[in-house]
């Protein structure tokens, strides 16, 4: 099962922590996993060019871990 949390400060939202695996289809092969992945990387890429907001991330792929924070 893939777990998501967003970090806020205030109301803001400042960051996310995705971990697991969706358990769909096998590795390789999952295509929700493989969504989830897409959208997350994509969210990390776009701070990075459009926003260019310095941050933090964390990743450990066997265990499907994603920790991104923005820096204050």
């Amino acid at each position: 099962m893939t777990n998501a949390e967003i970090y806020y400060k205030e109301d803001m939202p400042v960051g996310f922590h995705v971990e697991g695996h969706a358990g769909y289809a096998e590795s390789g092969s999952d295509i929700i996993c493989s969504a989830i992945s897409v959208l997350t990387i994509n969210t990390v890429n776009s701070v990075e060019k459009l926003i260019g907001d310095s941050f933090s991330l964390q990743t450990q792929e066997a265990d499907g871990v994603m920790d991104f924070k923005l820096d204050e």
